[in-house]
């Protein structure tokens, strides 16, 4: 309906059935396989380049052929840089239990 807008997919469903969704549908542009957040910032940052770089993708090619980009590759100093960014500034408090 409108080429211009891009439908992105992801979910348990997606990352079991991967190319069969884009080979039943034709109106879906790309599928998010995995773990999304990453993969769906990198492909919204492509701008025309390739989406075989980005991991975790599937997507049909320029010439119309279903391509699945790979696993993203986890690595322990990627994971660590994720997580200490992610609770940057959280303060440690104290929770208050019934047992005092």
């Amino acid at each position: 309906i409108l080429p211009e807008i891009k439908s992105v997919f992801g979910g348990p469903h997606v990352s079991a059935l991967r190319e069969k969704i884009l080979e039943r549908e034709e109106v879906v542009d790309y599928l998010i396989v995995g773990e999304g957040e990453e993969a769906l910032f990198d492909l919204m940052n492509l701008a025309g380049s390739d989406p075989g770089s980005t991991a975790g993708l599937v997507y049909r090619d320029s010439a119309g052929v279903i391509r699945f980009s790979g696993y993203k590759k986890k690595g322990i100093d990627r994971a660590s840089a994720f997580s200490e960014s992610a609770i940057a500034g959280v303060t440690r408090r104290k929770v208050p239990s019934a047992s005092g």
